[in-house]
């Protein structure tokens, strides 16, 4: 293998890595935090709220202060 070959599988390797490991933290940072449900109701009542997305059981939340991010939830489930 020549020298410029080398050079070019060791900057690939690197461009390769830097991506899988912003991806790998990218991912990590957008889970949101887990909160208990009753807490969720309780801030839905105080207008601490500003969107709901619902999904099957799982309730994404985002609160109107932006420094307290994402959180979910799970709605209880409903024998009717």
């Amino acid at each position: 293998m020549s020298r410029g070959a080398g050079g070019f599988l060791f900057l690939l390797m690197l461009v390769l890595g830097i991506v899988f490991l912003a991806k790998y933290f990218q991912d990590v940072a957008v889970k949101p935090t887990p909160i208990l449900y009753s807490q969720f109701v309780k801030d839905v009542e105080d207008g601490k709220v500003k969107s709901v997305t619902i999904t099957d059981h799982e309730i994404l939340v985002t609160f109107t202060d932006p420094k307290k991010g994402k959180f979910s939830t799970y709605a209880p489930s409903d024998p009717e």
